[in-house]
């Protein structure tokens, strides 16, 4: 979900409104959306793809992570993959019509040696589409300096929930790390893609907070999950998760009239 530059302010009560719509009135709510989709954007859809470049053995807790350091799930890990086989991917999906291509690996963030040889991979086809894209954890201004020098043009950077509510997904770092970590992608020139999972627990105000915190943080695109408890974690029985696809559209919905500006 792309940043606009139309205002579209409603009120945060207004906007918990949206995640409360009746059943009977979802579709006229998707007629609307759909309305400010074509006044906004195009009709056409962009894709991203991502490749899992290094897998597993995580030191973070966070509580919806099947890598994380408190899952049970059954995760091989392995370590960095080589350059020639994250660029071929790349090039499979460019062959695809793919507009963003995200090198994704677990931990909190890569280490040095690991950040140069991603760095090395990025300039190796930064003047091809499609796009770098990365979404490598916690990162200094600095190592994010070096990724845009190498030819990276947007980092990802969930915020994950709520502010309040952050402390019950994950000890191990802080939302204001990742805050910090999208100010310092801001601050490189990044494009910033950023978001959060719906369905951890969080209450319809702490969704309305997450996304105003979005709209403020003037992120470029929005990335909405939607949790799926595929693994044994506390979602799997606390009946938190979203249960249809309606409450999807609601939350869609919220996210595309309450962050545009």
């Amino acid at each position: 979900m792309k940043r606009n530059h139309i205002m579209q302010d409603i009120s945060p009560d207004v906007a918990l409104e949206i995640l409360e719509t009746p059943e009977k009135q979802i579709p006229t709510l998707l007629q609307l959306s759909d309305g400010m989709r074509a006044e906004m954007t195009s009709v056409g859809i962009s894709l991203c793809s991502i490749i899992n470049a290094k897998s597993g053995n995580c030191t973070e807790d966070c509580a919806f992570c099947a890598q994380s350091s408190v899952s049970s799930a059954s995760c091989t890990p392995y370590p960095m993959m080589d350059g020639f086989s994250i660029l071929s991917a790349r090039r499979r999906a460019g062959e695809l019509g793919v507009g963003h291509f995200s090198i994704v690996t677990s931990g909190s963030s890569p280490t040095q040696e690991e950040l140069e040889n991603i760095c090395v991979i990025i300039s190796r086809g930064s003047e091809l589409k499609p796009f770098w894209c990365a979404s490598l954890g916690l990162l200094s201004l600095r190592q994010l300096q070096l990724l845009s020098e190498a030819g990276l043009s947007r980092y990802h950077h969930n915020l994950e929930t709520e502010r309040t509510y952050f402390p019950e997904i994950c000890t191990t770092h802080t939302w204001r790390d990742r805050i910090n970590t999208i100010c310092n992608a801001k601050l490189a020139g990044l494009e910033v893609c950023s978001g959060g999972i719906i369905g951890l627990g969080e209450n319809l105000r702490q969704r309305v907070d997450m996304a105003f915190q979005l709209r403020d943080l003037e992120v470029d695109s929005i990335a909405l999950n939607f949790l799926r408890t595929l693994f044994i974690s506390r979602f799997a029985e606390n009946g938190n998760h979203v249960r249809n696809s309606l409450s999807g559209c609601r939350v869609t919905r919220l996210c595309r009239q309450g962050t545009s500006r």
